[in-house]
Parts: C-alpha cells; sequence; structure tokens
C-alpha cells in the first residue's frame, strides 16, 4: 500500500540512506538527504515519478550496496497529493518508523 507524503516525515532506505520531506506544495516535493548528521543534499522532485535506487535508469541514483537497483519511487497521485511505493528488495524501506513492503 502506498503512503502519503507529509512534511516532517523520515524515509530510510536500507538503514543507511535517510533523507526528510521538507515541503510538500503545487511545486512538488522538496527532500533533504542525509548521511548521519550531515546534509548531502536537497533535491525538489516535480516530476510524476522519482525512482531511487543503483540503476542507470533511476533519477537518484546511490552507490551504495545495500540499496536495490530499484529500491522505491515517489509518485504523484490523480489527486496531485506525492506518495511512497517501495519496490520489494532484501533491505527495505522505512516511512518515520514503519517498515514498508510493496511491488509497485
Amino acid at each position: 500500500i502506498p503512503l502519503k507524503l507529509k512534511s516532517g516525515h523520515v524515509i530510510t532506505l536500507a538503514d543507511t540512506e535517510v533523507f526528510k520531506i521538507m515541503k510538500i506544495d503545487q511545486k512538488g516535493v522538496l527532500i533533504k538527504f542525509f548521511r548521519g548528521q550531515y546534509q548531502l543534499e536537497e533535491k525538489l522532485i516535480d516530476s510524476s515519478s522519482f525512482k531511487m535506487g543503483r540503476s542507470r535508469e533511476c533519477d537518484l541514483i546511490f552507490r551504495n550496496g545495500m540499496i536495490g537497483r530499484k529500491h522505491c519511487m515517489i509518485k504523484k497521485g490523480e489527486t496531485g497529493a506525492f506518495y511512497l511505493l517501495p519496490y520489494n528488495t532484501c533491505n527495505e524501506t522505512w516511512y518515520s518508523l514503519v517498515r514498508m513492503k510493496n511491488d509497485p
């Protein structure tokens, strides 16, 4: 089941890559990526779908072997809301301390 994104929530990929949802509006979703306490990058997701993983076809590519080739996706719904859709990988996706399992 996809989860609707909310500002202030945190998404963790494979217990290593962390990003926080800073702002959601008509322009898109503003997210900040962290490693430990250090901010690595800030990105505005304004497309209808945004894939994350190790594969070259992903919009955000991680060079971390713990991350799946296609790990998860942020997708814009018909109403304009944004949702998190994780792929089934051996290292899970967590959304605000909730373990997610799905295969979009």
